[in-house]
């Protein structure tokens, strides 16, 4: 059991990552309340979601804050952006659906092509952001661009983020686990797809990044899920290592101030 609740051990790894999941939708959920901060708030969340993903971060709630804070201003101006347009579009169908009027079948299919094309870059938009410094205007291009070139990944986000409202509207009682991971397990089951189109883009080779950074520390991958105490030999031996170096550079600090005082 002592194991177990090892700090360093599986169960308390991923344990850590749902503790982060759980504060990190709450404080999300929070400032989303004033309606006039979502966008800021998505972005930021996205921020630490892809960390926490990546196993990058530590410190979830001072990460929110700063990643919230830096893209507020941009973030913000886009979320109106988007208001806007969905209240439009909202009218539209609205009028449509509601007033006996002859209108073109094109003019019908080509509000459904604007809001499916609206809802794959409102999907990327605040993901890019969180991730790229760009002007407002170019994020809002490569969401639309990202979004439908990636179009399975596009549908597949759009459904993950629609779980939630999906489950609330047919069992209230998932109101509390809604409220504890209703934002940020489906952003981190989308993270595990944008994930790829970032590396894609980016032209990073995860993988190989991972096999190269076990091969530093002198253990393969292989050899290390085979031997994971070898992961605790590496530790030890780079310890080592670095006490022997204090000891020498200390050593011909002592020479140095000899020579001096002689």
């Amino acid at each position: 059991m002592g194991g177990i609740f090892n700090l360093d051990s599986t169960f308390m790894k991923y344990a850590n990552k749902f503790a982060d999941l759980m504060f990190l939708n709450m404080i999300t959920v929070i400032f989303c309340i004033p309606i006039f901060t979502i966008g800021a708030s998505l972005t930021a969340m996205h921020t630490m979601v892809l960390k926490i993903y990546r196993d990058e971060e530590s410190y979830v709630i001072k990460g929110f804050f700063k990643a919230f804070k830096e893209n507020f201003k941009q973030a913000t101006i886009m979320w109106f952006f988007y208001l806007v347009m969905i209240l439009v579009l909202f009218l539209d169908f609205w009028y449509i659906r509601n007033y006996d009027i002859n209108i073109p079948k094109f003019f019908n299919y080509a509000l459904i092509f604007i809001t499916v094309l609206g809802a794959f870059s409102f999907t990327w938009v605040f993901i890019l952001q969180s991730r790229y410094e760009n002007k407002i205007i170019n994020t809002l291009k490569n969401s639309l661009i990202v979004g439908a070139s990636h179009f399975f990944y596009s549908v597949m986000m759009i459904i993950l983020a629609a779980l939630p409202i999906i489950c609330l509207a047919l069992f209230t009682v998932a109101l509390p686990v809604c409220f504890a991971f209703g934002m940020t397990i489906p952003a981190l089951l989308q993270a595990m797809l944008y994930s790829r189109v970032f590396d894609r883009l980016e032209g990073v080779d995860r993988k190989a990044l991972k096999e190269q950074q076990q091969e530093d520390d002198g253990w393969t991958v292989e050899e290390l899920e085979e031997n994971p105490e070898n992961l605790e030999s590496a530790d030890e031996a780079a310890l080592c290592s670095d006490t022997a170096l204090n000891e020498e550079k200390q050593s011909e600090e002592g020479q140095v101030d000899e020579e001096k005082v002689e």
